[in-house]
């Protein structure tokens, strides 16, 4: 499966996901969409929402990476940031619960903040990295609409700090 718990005391199983895709490097987030707490699992293949306690799969979309994917996913509320590299570039979805069944559903698409390295950060509706075209980014994340970009830099990771982007 796609992502495996094992009780910490004892090293035993306590679930695997159904779910098979091809793990990536990109670390998994806990966050809660729609009112209801979820590892959010961006593979190589996918992005999904994993019930913390059970192992079952809430949802799941279509998301291809390329050679290596980093960088976590955000979650601004109900919408899920994801971004790689190698071309590949950024990703927004929300995800909706209707009678307790999740969907998610491509907001947008944009090249403007493809990230090879993983750092990119979070806050207020706005996503903030480094991309590989050598500027440091930020989007609106639902609207995917380029808020401002500075540099050239060279690679690096954004996290913010008060009123800065660092």
């Amino acid at each position: 499966g796609l992502l495996t718990a094992l009780n910490k005391r004892t090293g035993q199983t306590a679930w695997t996901s159904a779910s098979k895709s091809r793990v990536s490097q990109a670390p998994p987030v806990v966050a809660e969409i729609a009112g209801l707490r979820q590892i959010v699992v961006l593979s190589m293949e996918m992005l999904a929402g994993i019930h913390p306690e059970t192992g079952q799969v809430l949802w799941q979309t279509p998301r291809q990476g390329q050679t290596v994917v980093v960088t976590p996913p955000i979650v601004l509320g109900d919408v899920v940031f994801t971004s790689s590299g190698y071309n590949v570039g950024a990703d927004v979805f929300q995800i909706e619960s209707t009678a307790g069944r999740f969907a998610a559903t491509l907001l947008h698409h944009t090249k403007d903040l493809g990230c090879q390295k993983g750092g990119v950060a979070g806050s207020k509706g706005f996503v903030y990295g480094a991309s590989e075209r050598g500027k440091l980014v930020c989007l609106e994340a639902r609207s995917g609409t380029l808020a401002w970009t500075h540099g050239p830099v060279r690679g690096g990771s954004a996290i913010l700090f008060g009123d800065r982007v660092l």
